[in-house]
């Protein structure tokens, strides 16, 4: 008999196709995931080991490439005459603007504003004695590009999710402006 003359007369003879039977096995299924879900949902230390390995298993796949940041930064500060806020009198230093930093970083200026806004980066100290520009030393620079040089190992982008990297922002920041401001 040919094949399509079988397939006929299965349509014919009420022969049950494959997926039209019940899989046996479904139920057991659809139980684990409801468990895992719910496990998911209440144990946090399960649901961050769960998000490791998926995005190890994403990144043995899809695996990120060099940091822009690993040799330095990509544009020089300029030298300018600049004022902290408790300081008497002005200093001459390597200072950057946001948006100068920003470039310096690889970022855009958009992005680096808006990091500034939601306090993902600490806004700068050092005001511009001429214009009143907000400015952030080139060591301050420095150490942001280490910070997220260090991120960008991991992931791709940086967002208020990354707490860990947001404190560790702040806190090199704030150590270097205690030792050097």
């Amino acid at each position: 008999m040919e094949p399509r003359q079988r397939r006929e007369e299965g349509k014919r003879g009420g022969v049950v196709g494959r997926g039209a039977r019940p899989n046996p096995q479904a139920k057991g299924g659809a139980d684990h995931n409801e468990t895992r879900r719910k496990l998911y949902a209440t144990d946090p230390e399960y649901a961050d080991k769960q998000r490791r390995a998926a995005r190890d298993a994403y990144r043995k796949e899809n695996p990120l490439g060099p940091s822009k940041l690993t040799n330095g930064l990509l544009l020089a500060g300029t030298q300018r005459e600049v004022i902290a806020g408790d300081m008497d009198h002005p200093v001459t230093v390597v200072t950057y603007t946001i948006p100068e930093a920003a470039r310096a970083l690889g970022k855009s200026e958009l992005t680096f504003k808006r990091w500034i806004q939601e306090d993902l980066m600490p806004e700068p100290i050092l005001m511009d004695t001429t214009r009143g520009y907000r400015h952030y030393s080139a060591g301050e620079v420095t150490v942001m590009a280490n910070v997220l040089a260090r991120h960008e190992r991991e992931f791709a982008y940086y967002t208020a999710k990354h707490e860990l990297t947001k404190h560790a922002l702040l806190q090199a920041v704030q150590g270097y402006r205690s030792t050097y401001i």
